[in-house]
């Protein structure tokens, strides 16, 4: 099969399916945008503890072995910023993405600080906090705790001065990217916030008040979880 790419493509002719994994949250925020702009797609859970995301198969779609990965057809993408800047682009969601170039650049500049910074320190204490058991490496959680001891002010300082990381009114990408890592990061810290509640299995369209408390989580979670003791985990 001759896999294709969005810059090959003019239009769409069939659902997205969406590889993912509900403990990555690199998977959740595009989860998140997909339910939000009620984006219709398939979800394939990728077992990743059974290390389907080193099968054969799954590596033709990625070869970085990763979630998320959203195909259509036979177009393939992966990279969960990419997914997230191409759906907008696709379906026109400029709330998510603004077309301000001031709200975009910001958008930018924090949806990449996510990927690079925020996102690898809250992986590196939450897997050696809850998942690694035996496999537990000290200097990678000690180095995931200071990385978020540095990141956790700056996060803090954008939020006290705007109540979105764009600097626009809505939740942008880069929230439901911060928020994704918040989430993941309530695994190694029970005073964080509850996630909200699930979603119906199947395609999870959100009506008014499913829109209305992701929404809320993501501004509470956001500004809640620096108050959070999880630096002073072992």
């Amino acid at each position: 099969m001759k896999l294709r790419f969005p810059g090959d493509l003019l239009e769409f002719d069939r659902m997205y399916t969406l590889y993912t994994h509900p403990f990555s949250q690199h998977s959740r925020r595009v989860v998140a945008l997909m339910d939000m702009a009620d984006i219709p797609y398939e979800k394939r859970i990728v077992a990743l503890d059974q290390a389907e995301h080193l099968s054969p198969q799954f590596l033709q779609l990625n070869p970085n072995h990763q979630v998320p990965v959203l195909t259509e057809g036979d177009m393939v993408l992966a990279e969960s910023g990419a997914i997230l800047r191409w759906l907008c682009f696709r379906h026109g969601l400029d709330s998510f993405y603004p077309v301000d170039l001031g709200q975009r650049a910001a958008t930018d500049q924090w949806l990449d600080w996510t990927t690079a910074l925020f996102g690898p320190a809250v992986s590196a204490v939450v897997f050696n906090t809850v998942f690694a058991g035996e496999m537990k490496n000290a200097a990678a959680l000690a180095g995931g705790k200071k990385s978020l001891g540095e990141l956790l002010p700056i996060l803090a300082a954008r939020l006290d001065t705007h109540d979105w990381l764009s600097g626009g009114a809505p939740p942008s990408l880069a929230d439901l990217a911060a928020d994704a890592g918040a989430l993941r990061a309530a695994y190694a810290c029970p005073a964080a916030p509850p996630p909200p509640p699930p979603l119906p299995e199947g395609r999870a369209r959100f009506p008014t008040t499913w829109r209305t408390q992701l929404v809320a989580h993501c501004r509470r979670n956001l500004k809640g979880m620096r108050r959070d003791p999880l630096l002073a985990r072992a």
